[in-house]
C-alpha cells in the first residue's frame, strides 16, 4: 500500500519503480482518483475499513503478477 503523498512529495516515482518490477501495490490517497493517472492503479480511498483492505489485497493477488496494463478500478 502505498500513499499518494509522502511528507509533501509525490510517490509516483516508487510506483513506477514497483510496476517495473511486477510487484503489486495499491494506492492509498484521500485525493480521490483524479490524483491519479491509468497508469496507477488500484486505488483505496481514504477513509478505508478493515474490510476495504482485505478486498484490495485479495483483488491485487488474483491480478498476479502484475503485467504492464492498468489495472481496472477497484469497487468502491
Amino acid at each position: 500500500m502505498l500513499d499518494v503523498n509522502l511528507n509533501g512529495d509525490k510517490s509516483f516515482p516508487i510506483a513506477d519503480a514497483l510496476v517495473a518490477q511486477g510487484v503489486p501495490f495499491v494506492f492509498a490517497t484521500g485525493y480521490g482518483i483524479d490524483a491519479l493517472t491509468d497508469n496507477y492503479r488500484p486505488l483505496l480511498a481514504k477513509p478505508y475499513s478493515g474490510k476495504d483492505v482485505e478486498d484490495i489485497r485479495a483483488d491485487l493477488l488474483t491480478h498476479l503478477p502484475l503485467g504492464p496494463e492498468p489495472w481496472p478500478l477497484a469497487p468502491a
